[in-house]
């Protein structure tokens, strides 16, 4: 009977030692999660501060001659000046129109490409998200007749409310704060953002139609759209 009575404290104290053991485990391990959610979090915020200023700050800086090509089927289009710039395309084709950047290497940048099918015409902030490395050339795939200029940003116009725009336009907008009427007349994606040197803001993100009161940036900023339809801005009421 006592040799029964020692097994059973024995069994008892065991099990008390290991509940107390992982109790404190998990004390430990979740501290250290949650530090690193919180790590994470903090870094993703910085990296994507500084992307925002370098683009913007790459397209402000880069100056140099526009760059104009054209050709019917595939081509290539090299001796770009890197950094950031617009791209201004027009395609008279019934096929696929497809642009990718290329870095000096002969490797695809990581970049947004233009892909289109048809005919098309429109404007393209164009930028490597790895700002290490330059964009030196562009690849153009298509069966159709095509037209290329590569524009710095000083290039481009003012956005003017009022004014109806269509489709895909990069654009200036230099103002004070305010709130405006953004219209988009179109079935597609209809994306909107605008670059300053401090970050993205990101103004419009939707498919089809958007009827919406926005707030625009204080200062300079880059105003990007892609649109498939009319789109424009006026003050609001």
């Amino acid at each position: 009977m006592r040799k029964l009575t020692y097994v059973l404290l024995f069994g008892l104290i065991a099990t008390l030692v290991i509940a107390c053991t992982s109790a404190d485990e998990d004390a430990v391990a979740e501290p250290a999660a949650q530090e690193v959610v919180e790590q994470q979090d903090a870094v993703g915020e910085s990296v994507g501060e500084s992307v925002a200023d370098n683009i913007f700050g790459e397209a402000i800086a880069n100056d140099f001659e526009p760059i104009s090509a054209s050709g019917q089927g595939d081509g290539t289009i090299a001796g770009l000046p890197g950094g950031a710039f617009v791209v201004r395309a027009s395609h008279d084709g019934e096929g696929r129109f497809l642009v990718e950047p290329f870095m000096a290497n002969g490797e695809y940048a990581n970049a947004s490409p233009i892909m289109e099918d048809g005919a098309y015409s429109g404007y393209h902030l164009m930028y490597n998200y790895d700002l290490s490395e330059g964009i030196a050339g562009l690849s153009v795939k298509t069966d159709g007749l095509w037209e290329i200029d590569v524009l710095p940003v000083s290039h481009i116009p003012d956005l003017e409310p009022g004014i109806e725009y269509t489709g895909n336009r990069v654009l200036f907008w230099d103002s004070g704060a305010a709130t405006v009427s953004l219209l988009h007349d179109g079935d597609g994606a209809f994306m909107v953002i605008a670059y300053t040197r401090e970050r993205e803001h990101f103004i419009a993100s939707t498919l089809g139609r958007f009827s919406e009161i926005v707030n625009m940036p204080e200062g300079l900023s880059i105003f990007v759209v892609t649109a498939d339809g009319t789109w424009s801005i006026s003050d609001a009421e």
